[in-house]
């Protein structure tokens, strides 16, 4: 009798040793990360961008920022950005709803960055959308985006000055047509057409104007970018 109450308790440590073992074996599920996907990539200032996404935790509020600064996912919104604009709030979806965790939210690409440390006019070239799930908090994705449009230098000047636009975002191999407060004006030096990545940069001489602010303008194919040129009197 004494040997039965021993062989059924060594099967039962045997069986709680082997349920342990098997445990250790099977590799617990990671958590979904999170990521989001932007459509389109690139567009004029005031354009309408949609971000859809996965892998966020179940009805929780999701943050989506606009910054001009690149880090890293895992680093922090407040810690680590000086210029930033937080464009859209929006909720992923819930246990309930078809896909839980999924968002599907949009936003205008912003013309400014002031809710970050510093502000700053939004121009062509190239920015970051970020997402978190607190507010300023931990970067859960980080997608890039181009901001069609040009930059000048110098930025102010008196009547003559010679000054170099960049371009970037413009589809590739386009003629350019730059304007001068809506008037048309001659590219002075450098590329008049895009080049195979949408870039351009050539030079242009400012003519008769008044003194103060003056719009330059760049259009190719439909699209085009702005900057100011101040004349000094």
């Amino acid at each position: 009798m004494k040997k039965v109450k021993y062989d059924r308790i060594f099967r039962t440590l045997a069986l709680v040793v082997i349920l342990s073992l098997l445990l250790m074996a099977i590799p617990a599920t990671p958590a979904l990360a999170a990521s989001a996907t932007l459509s389109p990539t690139k567009g004029e200032i005031g354009d309408t961008v949609s971000v859809t996404g996965s892998g966020y935790t179940a009805a929780h509020k999701v943050y989506i920022y606009f910054s001009s600064q690149e880090v890293d996912k895992g680093d922090y919104i407040d810690d680590d950005l000086d210029v930033w604009e937080e464009v859209k709030t929006t909720y992923a979806q819930t246990l309930t709803d078809p896909d839980p965790g999924d968002i599907d939210a949009s936003f205008k690409v912003p013309d400014e960055l002031t809710d970050g440390y510093e502000d700053e006019d939004v121009h062509g070239g190239e920015y970051f959308v970020y997402t978190t799930e607190s507010k300023e908090d931990k970067i859960l994705t980080k997608d890039e985006f181009t901001v069609i449009g040009i930059t000048i230098s110098p930025t102010e000047g008196p009547v003559g000055t010679r000054v170099e636009i960049d371009g970037i975002g413009y589809d590739d191999d386009y003629s350019i047509y730059i304007e001068y407060d809506s008037d048309d004006i001659d590219i002075a030096s450098g590329e008049d057409e895009t080049d195979s990545h949408g870039e351009f940069t050539c030079k242009i001489d400012i003519p008769e104007s008044t003194a103060g602010e003056h719009t330059i303008t760049a259009k190719v194919h439909g699209d085009e970018g702005e900057a100011v040129f101040t004349v000094e009197s």
